[in-house]
């Protein structure tokens, strides 16, 4: 018994170490029988400049700051949790499972029947680790193991804390990328596009393309290249971004990903690019790809939403493509939608042409969305005359079935190239009725009076965008979601998405978190990150 008055105050980390290196001095270092621990740091390090003599430290630098590690100690010798508390990655409030996971440095070329990765805190110096030696395990395997009885709750919780890590060290570092760029620091500014090649990728015939599962890569295409280019020091903070996530992906797929089988991702949007960093590192890349339409990035970054899509199908539609970019618009809006929303598309000329569903919203997932793209090739056809009211007053009754029991942001999306009128009384009384109801309206085409549909969007604090440029419909609807983000704010909110991988058709879960900048005094937006549950273990299982 504990005597009252009487204390212990634990050991630290480094007088842990310590004993243990002093215990293990004279000894065989650990780790497996076929895989031994590093007794010390290779030449290519001591012999670096990443070696001090004077200080003792071996030292990792990531956004213009430098992180000492002991550099006879660290990773060396015994297995333990070398990473416990140590910055940058595990010593703030959220940190990852695996900074508790007990590891050490390897020699790769002398270990068999083990995992070993190459250290991404020093690439290049012939430094590998291994949890696997040290008798770590994926999480859901100890689990067979232990005496605790375990639930989806315990696996769910899991992968959110490796999301809330990751977002973590992205928004803890974000700062130190801006400070260090503005100095004129350009050392991690090197970007590893997946779009100019992936040198060390190698086919893999269960994921069906080249992947290389020891590092990471991105996807930024040449056409968001080059808008990215517009905002000045888009791309170098991407870079320095992904450089900085990169660790953190390879330390949880060491920790957790034990079958190379297993279809899995990491990966983080961005705002300000569009671009995609991802582990594995594969060699795909395609010209239209954003991130930030696709579903997973909008849910995570907004929240549950219940949108009424209301498109004008009326005779003047019939000028140039506009139909065709109406149906492309409305397939672009339902490609950012998940489980978690509810929708419905209503069609418009002088009355109400076609609504998808007459009973109501519809949840969003893949077969819904499925039949409903397949219903807008039936269906949108242009003829008639224009009447904004009756299609107006069909939205706001859709979404009033279920405003009782919902609290999703409500929005609807009013697309139109035409003009009629709308009643000052008739926008009062719908604001009255639905004073949460955001209206986003869209004028397809230049000229006309757009008054109708600017009075409609200011009523209701929502947006009114005139589209002169009609290609660019689609995506200039797809961004309405962004509206939400400043009205979903919370930390440490982790939203969930069920998916089928494009490439392997897998059925992938994950667990996606928003990305802020820290520092900014209005909440911005600077991405999505997310983990998939395959990861830890297949959906299947």
């Amino acid at each position: 018994m504990r005597a009252f008055g009487a204390s212990r105050r634990p050991m630290s980390l480094a007088t842990t170490t310590l004993l243990l290196c002093l215990l293990f001095s004279e000894g065989e270092a650990q780790g497996s029988s076929s895989c031994a621990c590093r007794r010390d740091l290779p030449s290519e390090v001591l012999n670096s400049e990443l070696y001090d003599a004077g200080t003792g430290c071996v030292y990792f630098e990531e956004g213009g700051v430098r992180y000492c590690y002991d550099a006879a100690s660290y990773g060396l010798d015994v297995c333990a949790a070398h990473d416990e508390s140590l910055e940058p990655f595990c010593a703030g409030l959220f940190e990852a499972d695996f900074c508790g996971r007990e590891w050490c440095y390897v020699d790769d070329a002398a270990c068999a029947g083990e995992a070993v990765y190459e250290s991404s805190y020093f690439p290049g110096f012939g430094l590998w680790y291994s949890y696997s030696t040290c008798g770590s395990v994926n999480t859901f395997v100890s689990w067979f193991s232990d005496a605790l009885p375990r639930s989806m709750t315990d696996l769910v919780a899991l992968v959110e804390s490796y999301a809330i890590s990751t977002k973590s060290v992205l928004e803890d570092n974000y700062a130190e990328v801006v400070a260090s760029l503005a100095n004129g620091d350009v050392s991690c500014t090197t970007l590893d596009n997946a779009c100019a090649g992936c040198l060390e990728c190698a086919e893999n015939a269960c994921w069906g393309q080249e992947i290389d599962a020891l590092t990471s890569n991105t996807v930024l295409s040449s056409f968001l290249e080059d808008a990215a280019a517009q905002e000045e020091g888009a791309v170098a903070a991407l870079a320095c971004m992904a450089r900085f996530v990169s660790p953190t992906y390879l330390r949880t797929a060491a920790a957790e990903w034990d079958d190379s089988d297993r279809i899995a991702y990491q990966y983080f949007g961005s705002q300000a690019t569009g671009a995609l960093v991802q582990w594995p590192a594969t060699a795909f890349c395609d010209d239209t790809y954003d991130a930030r339409p696709r579903p997973w990035y909008a849910s995570a970054a907004s929240g549950p939403k219940e949108v009424v899509i209301v498109v004008d199908v009326s005779g003047s539609m019939t000028t140039g493509s506009r139909i065709d970019l109406a149906r492309q618009a409305i397939k672009t809006v339902l490609g950012t939608l998940t489980w978690t929303d509810k929708v419905n598309i209503v069609l418009f000329n002088s009355d109400i042409v076609g609504v998808y569903d007459e009973s109501g919203l519809v949840e969003a997932d893949e077969a819904t969305l499925d039949a409903m793209r397949a219903w807008v090739d039936d269906n949108v056809d242009a003829n008639g005359g224009t009447n904004f009211e009756v299609p107006l007053r069909r939205a706001y009754d859709l979404l009033a079935a279920s405003r009782s029991s919902s609290t999703c942001s409500q929005a609807i999306l009013f697309m139109t190239d035409g003009e009629a009128s709308l009643s000052d009384a008739t926008v009062n009384a719908l604001v009255a009725e639905a004073p949460d109801v955001v209206v986003f309206s869209y004028k397809l085409g230049a000229g006309g009076d757009t008054d109708p549909l600017q009075r409609v969007a200011c009523a209701t604090s929502g947006l009114f965008y005139p589209v002169d440029d009609e290609p660019s419909l689609p995506g200039r609807m797809a961004e309405f979601y962004q509206y939400f983000v400043q009205l979903y704010d919370d930390p440490c909110r982790v939203t969930w998405i069920d998916y089928t991988d494009a490439i392997t058709e897998a059925n992938l879960v994950a667990g996606c978190a928003p990305i802020f900048d820290p520092v900014a005094t209005e909440t911005t937006l600077l991405g999505v990150n997310c983990v998939d549950l395959n990861i830890v273990v297949s959906p299947a299982h």
